[in-house]
């Protein structure tokens, strides 16, 4: 029996996943793991406010969890897909003591709770807003993972670790999980410090081999020899602006067909913070006719384009698109190798 699931995305085209039940069952034992290693209690009263429907993975495995972990703990079936109220009210009746769900989901909540606006990772103005709303909360990561990756790592949860890195620190879901970072050209990084992109190979997996696949993730080694890293923003391909993924690609075939091949000399996509929300920066070198119609078009057209975004701004969870009518010279470019940058993320 196969299980299939969605990842994430912003395009009319999804991709898959495709688990065996053996393959899924063993996701949902180790997840079951990662509850009592971030801090699960006995007879704690679990809010599992991930996404369901549409072939979404999140909420299910969570369901699964429960009834594969060795803490007994009252789970409360929510989603993150009902309105406000009727996710305020359970958690109030039953004096939720933990709440697993995206961080924009939390936020929204915190937002209602005290009655502020706000705006995907975890960021400074985010954890400061949880804890006005939540005096006593206590924030950590559940786990790293993907649905095509699979449970990939485990955060250590060490707080003198996480405060020298400035970041949660993570170490590979092994024996399951070989993780491995890499330079441009695909050579191993051993030394720390030094940023590349995090692959995975799964050993487990053998419906849909995950051999060396690229997570999307920039990284870097905290102590090689002992398997931690952590997690510095998204790659060149793909980012998060709250909670949807981009891919650089389908947005620059969307800013080519709306503006015209013949009128840009350069493109470059920026991710950054500002007011408390993710915001999705164009840079646009050479367009030199009516830009305030170019950027009405270009929002048009990316909100017609992906699905999220126009979802997103509507509930407030990321700032309009921002647009810069800039030079060539004044692109992102690596300063090693002269290259441009395709996306450039300023939030880390």
């Amino acid at each position: 029996m196969e299980r299939i699931f969605r990842t994430g995305g912003t395009t009319s085209d999804p991709k898959v996943s495709f688990y065996s039940r053996d393959e899924l069952h063993r996701i949902t034992r180790q997840l079951g793991d990662t509850l009592i290693h971030a801090g699960l209690q006995p007879g704690d009263r679990v809010a599992n406010l991930y996404y369901n429907g549409e072939l979404y993975m999140g909420f299910l495995i969570q369901l699964l969890a429960w009834l594969d972990t060795n803490v007994p703990y009252f789970q409360l079936p929510i989603s993150g897909v009902v309105d406000i109220e009727a996710t305020v009210w359970p958690l109030r009746e039953f004096k939720v003591t933990v709440a697993m769900g995206m961080t924009t989901t939390l936020i929204w909540i915190a937002e209602y709770v005290i009655s502020l606006y706000s705006g995907e990772g975890l960021f400074s103005d985010q954890t400061a807003l949880l804890a006005k709303a939540f005096p006593n909360v206590v924030v950590r990561p559940l786990m790293y993972g993907s649905v095509d990756g699979g449970l990939i790592a485990i955060p250590t949860h060490d707080a003198d670790l996480e405060s020298r890195a400035g970041a949660p620190v993570y170490v590979p879901n092994s024996p399951n999980v070989v993780a491995e970072i890499l330079r441009e050209g695909g050579k191993p990084i051993t030394n720390e410090e030094e940023r590349g992109i995090l692959h995975v190979t799964d050993l487990s997996r053998r419906l849909m081999p995950i051999i060396r696949y690229p997570t999307g993730d920039v990284a870097e080694w905290v102590d090689f020899s002992r398997k931690q890293f952590v997690l510095r923003g998204r790659d060149l391909i793909g980012f998060k602006i709250g909670p949807a993924s981009y891919d650089f690609r389908h947005l620059r075939e969307i800013v080519v067909k709306t503006l015209g091949s013949d009128n840009i000399q350069g493109f470059q996509t920026v991710a950054r913070r500002k007011n408390g929300k993710d915001e999705l920066v164009f840079w646009i070198a050479g367009f030199g006719t009516n830009r305030a119609e170019g950027y009405e078009n270009l929002d048009k057209a990316l909100k017609t384009h992906t699905t999220q975004y126009a979802s997103g701004l509507a509930a407030g969870y990321i700032n309009p698109l921002a647009v810069g009518w800039i030079d060539v010279k004044d692109l992102y470019h690596n300063p090693r190798t002269g290259k441009l940058r395709e996306t450039v993320d300023q939030r880390f």
